[in-house]
């Protein structure tokens, strides 16, 4: 029940994976064959090419390594402490170029263009500017998806968006639902295999719960006492609050189930972050794209990068001073709860609160059975000698070839190994397991 590189792996095409000792010297690749080959070479290198301009030309701010995560999607150059403060704290979906950073992105794109031709005179009275400013943010997040490594959640947001803005370009309504389900079968048609992973799951789950929440009226009808700006300024923290709210919650169930953790402390750090994010570090990052070709880029990509300095720190605030991850182990999810999980997620999507009761039953039936269920110990001797006990049965674990290779969760026997039985062991070879009186 483990993550499974062995199958990530065979989807990635890699034949093998290794180390070598010694230092590293320059070489040649081999030269790539077909046109597609050629053309995704020429990206990574592009694309590496600028990650490392982006982290090495701000060096002295750690959040130039986020900056070039964000704008490139190479996380290389974040260190394993910062990835970790993101992840404890609930801000990992950062790191994971989606909606949020191709929404901002176009956004930013079409509302300049917008502006900016609507003060070209000749073009403004001829041509309809909000089409050809819609034409341009297409073109603009196309090249960032290129440039982002085009993950799972990244051809979920392209889709969706590029249906949104081809829509505006021909006068047609947007319907938010059938654009979830045109990406879903569009990334389903690229990649069959991306159903099995976190990445794919959480994106359309979190995505889905979103446009159910607001699709069923859950927003505030923006009447109240004050000003404008107060009224909006209302309306925009209650949507970052919902929004925070119900992607954490609908992403909660698989956090769980696929990486054995979450973090509770995720809808306040997201309070936290995201005005830093959508206010400040977005608008930065799409003047400074604009501005690379022509060398101009050094005092926004510093702003950026102290921007996201924040961001790193607040994240380390979140995770470590706060101990984000204090949710108490009751081992590892069945699968039956997680299933009554998506089950009730599912319903909460496509009916919304009208099917409020199967919702909560669902997750009721899901937490009972999980807290059930007896929880596996591991014990490791001074002697080297490792105890499992699964549900009442206590079980030795022993290598028979001189020493413990990796063990994962899924190797524990669960059922009795009275008269001794082996295990396969990853990288070949295999443990004898026996049961002790």
């Amino acid at each position: 029940g483990d993550y499974d590189f062995e199958r990530q792996a065979f989807f990635q095409h890699l034949g093998a994976v290794g180390f070598v000792f010694g230092n590293c010297r320059a070489g040649r690749l081999a030269d790539q064959t077909g046109v597609m080959d050629r053309f995704k070479a020429r990206i990574n290198a592009e694309r590496r090419e600028l990650a490392q301009r982006i982290a090495v030309t701000r060096s002295e701010a750690k959040g130039s390594a986020l900056a070039a995560a964000l704008m490139t999607g190479d996380r290389s150059f974040l260190s394993e402490e910062q990835q970790e403060d993101l992840r404890g704290s609930g801000l990992a979906h950062l790191l994971a170029i989606s909606g949020l950073h191709l929404g901002l992105a176009a956004g930013v794109f079409y509302m300049g263009l917008y502006r900016v031709l609507a003060l070209i005179e000749p073009l403004s009275v001829r041509f309809p500017v909000q089409k050809l400013a819609a034409s341009g943010a297409l073109l603009a997040i196309t090249v960032y998806l290129l440039f982002s490594g085009a993950s799972i959640s990244t051809q979920r947001a392209y889709v969706m968006l590029s249906v949104v803005l081809l829509c505006s370009l021909f006068d047609q309504p947007i319907l938010s639902f059938q654009t979830l389900s045109m990406a879903m079968i569009a990334v389903f048609i690229m990649t069959p295999w991306a159903v099995t992973t976190p990445g794919y799951q959480m994106s359309f789950a979190s995505t889905g719960a979103l446009i159910s929440v607001y699709q069923n009226g859950f927003k505030p009808s923006g009447k109240g006492q004050g000003s404008r700006r107060l009224q909006q300024a209302r309306l925009w923290v209650f949507g970052l609050f919902i929004t925070s709210l119900v992607a954490g919650l609908a992403t909660f169930p698989f956090a769980l189930f696929h990486f054995d953790r979450a973090a509770p402390l995720g809808l306040l750090a997201n309070m936290t972050v995201m005005p830093i994010i959508s206010l400040v570090c977005v608008p930065l990052a799409a003047i400074t794209a604009i501005l690379f070709p022509f060398g101009w880029e050094g005092p926004f990509l510093g702003l950026l990068s102290q921007s996201l300095d924040w961001v790193l720190s607040l994240a380390e605030f979140f995770n470590r001073e706060l101990e984000a991850d204090w949710l108490p182990s009751i081992g590892r999810m069945p699968v039956a709860s997680f299933g009554l999980l998506i089950l009730g997620l599912l319903f909460g999507v496509v009916h919304g609160i009208s099917q409020r009761v199967i919702v909560v039953v669902s997750v009721i039936a899901a937490l009972i059975w999980w807290v059930s269920r007896p929880v596996p110990v591991l014990i490791q001797m001074e002697t080297g000698r490792l105890f499992v006990r699964e549900d009442a049965d206590w079980f030795e674990v022993r290598s028979g070839a001189g020493g413990l290779k990796p063990l994962r969760f899924a190797d524990v026997p669960t059922r009795s190994c009275r008269d001794g039985c082996a295990l396969p062991l990853m990288g070949g070879g295999f443990v004898s397991v026996t049961q002790e009186p």
